[in-house]
């Protein structure tokens, strides 16, 4: 009887509601008692913490699929929940239990809910999975189609350069006129692509063209040849190759560059280089062009009424109109701003009725006038500011019927006309600022004539002293003695 008393409290005690279920132990039929599972560690904010050891990045994978998977895994938890606790108490329940129909329709109702639950959750992953990949392949076709369209751009561009350069060859001025607009279209659509090589390699041809050796345009510009025969009866024929007419395209591709280099323009060409070497440039207005990239303009070549560089600025590390001739009437430079490493007119020749740098703006590195002729009846430098470190008027030659510094602005470290010859009618340095602490030296001129200073001593109302820093001391300066 004790035995079955003990048997029966077991049973009620199992049952009994009042049991903590957060106690250590509980107690089970037959008297034996069940440690219940260690608590598991959770992190302050309640979720359950790892205790494997997982790198950083290893821990975010997983911590994304998990929130990619949430319903499904939501789901698993709870049925494994369900079924991990409630699980031992309905067995043990269960086996108590006769069973009836009844029990038999809850059982298997309760495996089809499990079943069901497992099938979405399958289900669910794989749809995942399929869209997951579904998305990449898009991707990846979207990408290769791209680059298929790309490349054939490309292409379309590459053989559009070889039909238009072929247009330059043409005997037609006409055909070499589009040749010039053609290419200047494709040059723009190699911008709007950020390809600047193909971009210059357009430029580059451009400025081969303007290089090229210029011959004086003909009557009949649609001639390539003339065939005489002047005595029927030796069948003797001469045959005269016509050049071609090119002084319009040359003017095209000149008006073509500059319209580029103009400020906001909308496909700029400022920062591509200028490589025009020996070119022939026939009335060239570059007039408020800016230029940023290279430019080599060396033995060039200037005809027309007017050469042009007005107000244009120059920005490249190189700028450079060595040994240029510049023939027009009229040439200027008047507002030109040079900057950069090195600008130069070394060698450079000018001619014509008037050369003008007034309120021209020399700050390159080194400024070379070196062995540069002046030959323009009128030759201005009028408020010019020489800024340079270096500025170089060695040997230079002025030879014009007038030349003037009026109100220049000498502020360059280190400023030399050393050698040169000063043999025109006149040449005037009125109202020159010569900044303190630069100098400024006119040692050993090849030629003095007629050059007067605001201090000249032949000047009665000289303004001013000779300053300190314009050198020689005694003034002025002795001619150099030439064998």
């Amino acid at each position: 009887m004790a035995s079955n008393a003990e048997a029966g409290t077991c049973a009620r005690r199992v049952h009994d509601p009042a049991v903590n279920a957060t106690s250590s132990t509980f107690v089970v039929r037959y008297g034996h008692t069940v440690s219940s599972p260690e608590p598991v560690p959770t992190t302050p904010d309640g979720t359950t913490a790892s205790t494997n050891p997982t790198t950083e990045p290893a821990y975010r994978r997983v911590e994304a699929w998990i929130g990619r998977h949430k319903i499904a895994l939501s789901g698993c938890f709870a049925i494994g929940f369900t079924g991990g606790f409630a699980g031992p108490s309905a067995w043990d329940w269960y086996l108590r239990q006769d069973i009836t129909p009844g029990h038999g329709t809850i059982i298997g109702g309760f495996f089809v809910v499990t079943a069901a639950a497992i099938a979405y959750t399958g289900t669910h992953l794989t749809r995942t999975s399929t869209e997951r990949i579904a998305d990449q392949k898009n991707t990846l076709d979207t990408v290769n189609a791209e680059r298929a369209h790309n490349l054939a751009d490309i292409q379309e561009l590459r053989r559009r350069f070889v039909t238009t350069t072929a247009q330059f060859a043409d005997p037609s001025p006409e055909v070499r006129l589009a040749g010039v607009y053609a290419l200047e279209a494709l040059t723009n659509d190699w911008i709007d692509r950020n390809s600047t090589t193909d971009a210059q390699t357009c430029i580059n041809y451009l400025c081969g063209y303007l290089t090229r050796p210029y011959t004086s345009p003909t009557h009949d510009p649609h001639l390539r040849q003339t065939v005489v025969t002047p005595d029927i009866g030796t069948h003797v024929q001469r045959t005269y190759i016509h050049p071609h007419d090119d002084l319009n395209v040359r003017q095209a591709i000149t008006r073509t560059i500059a319209g580029h280099l103009q400020p906001d323009v909308q496909h700029s060409w400022s920062t591509y280089n200028y490589d025009l070497t020996g070119a022939h440039l026939h009335d060239a207005d570059f007039s408020r062009c800016i230029f940023r990239g290279t430019v080599n303009l060396e033995m060039a070549q200037f005809s027309g009424a007017t050469t042009s560089f007005q107000n244009a600025e120059f920005y490249g590390k190189d700028t450079s109109f060595n040994s240029a001739k510049f023939h027009g009437e009229w040439v200027r430079f008047d507002g030109a701003e040079f900057h950069g490493s090195w600008g130069a007119f070394v060698g450079a020749e000018f001619h014509g009725r008037e050369t003008n740098f007034a309120g021209a703006l020399f700050s390159n590195d080194e400024t070379s006038f070196v062995s540069t002729c002046f030959s323009s009846k009128r030759t201005r430098f009028d408020r010019a500011h020489f800024k340079s470190e270096l500025t170089l008027f060695l040997f230079t030659k002025f030879h014009g019927l007038r030349t003037s510094f009026d109100g220049a602005d000498f502020d360059s470290f280190t400023m030399t006309f050393e050698g040169a010859r000063f043999d025109g009618v006149m040449t005037t340095f009125t109202e020159a600022e010569f900044r303190e602490g630069k100098e400024t030296t006119f040692h050993a001129p090849a030629a003095w004539g007629q050059v007067y200073f605001d201090w000249d001593p032949r000047i009665p109302y000289a303004a001013r002293p000779k300053p300190d820093n314009v050198a020689p001391r005694d003034w002025p300066p002795g001619v150099a003695q030439h064998d």
